[in-house]
């Protein structure tokens, strides 16, 4: 996602690498390249931007490659965040990057983004889901909304209003999962405010916005993106949580406002000057 890529990178926080697709192809019909972006041993911030690759999946590769390079080279990442992900062959990848990663002392980020409102997305399968439960086992923070636990976990999806029962069967199964922290997203219990459940060190916390009822592509990215920047500049996991929270949901409203058609995504490139606000 462009858009989450930006934003990522905006905060200067996060090492990350995304695929690209250009619109402008060689002449030999190659368009698909990755970025990445990472600080060096001298926490100097660097860029690479790779060759241009004819199919995705050799960009992967070579996006699967230019970490193996950064790893003989013993660049430290502060952390790793990982969003949506398309196929089992890539949650392996990840799942050995999360080991090294780990091992070198890197905090793992996990968005499990497969599914919302009850339903995996296209082309997602329950078994794909069980398997990127296996991934966040690895991570030291998972992001999952509602729909996306009750996969990982294999248990009913329940529509909202929720009670505090609900979700915090739903926290201790994902706590049980990968003994890390989690924030599970899309939390309500009446109609008026929506947020997330933090749950760290056995606590339960929860953070609201206020519930605009309308929806926006995207706005699980922003969250997630957002949230992991804020933890990533010093922000407890409830502070960090808060944050994405309230930002998200200005976004959802501006974009409502301004952008009613809902086809290009969540509106938050102009609440941008409101997030170095909130970073501080």
């Amino acid at each position: 996602n462009i858009k989450t890529s930006f934003l990522i990178h905006l905060t200067l926080y996060l090492s990350s690498s995304k695929i690209y697709k250009t619109k402008t192809p060689t002449k030999d019909g190659r368009t698909w390249f990755f970025k990445v972006q990472y600080k060096d041993s001298l926490n100097q911030l660097k860029v690479f931007v790779s060759k241009k690759y004819v199919t995705k999946t050799e960009a992967k590769e070579g996006e699967r490659q230019f970490f193996a390079e950064l790893d003989e080279e013993n660049i430290k990442f502060s952390a790793v965040y990982t969003g949506y992900l398309g196929s089992k062959r890539q949650l392996d990848i990840c799942s050995k990057i999360f080991d090294d990663m780990k091992a070198a002392g890197s905090l793992i980020f996990a968005d499990p983004a497969m599914a919302d409102n009850g339903k995996l997305y296209t082309g997602f399968t329950p078994e794909f889901a069980l398997k990127m439960a296996e991934l966040c086992k690895g991570a030291d923070v998972v992001l999952p909304n509602i729909t996306e636990a009750c996969f990982m976990l294999g248990i009913p999806y329940k529509e909202g209003p929720y009670t505090e029962e609900y979700i915090n069967g739903i926290l201790d199964g994902l706590e049980n999962l990968n003994h890390g922290c989690t924030v599970l997203t899309g939390v309500y219990f009446d109609n008026d405010k929506i947020g997330a459940a933090c749950r760290e060190n056995g606590k339960t916390s929860y953070v609201f916005s206020k519930y605009i009822h309308t929806a926006y592509h995207g706005t699980g990215d922003v969250f997630s993106s957002v949230m992991v920047a804020a933890y990533m500049r010093g922000k407890t996991l409830v502070e960090a949580s808060q944050i994405a929270c309230d930002f998200t949901s200005g976004c959802i409203e501006y974009s409502m406002i301004h952008h009613p058609d809902d086809k290009y995504g969540v509106d938050f490139e102009s609440a941008i000057p409101k997030l170095l606000e909130y970073l501080g």
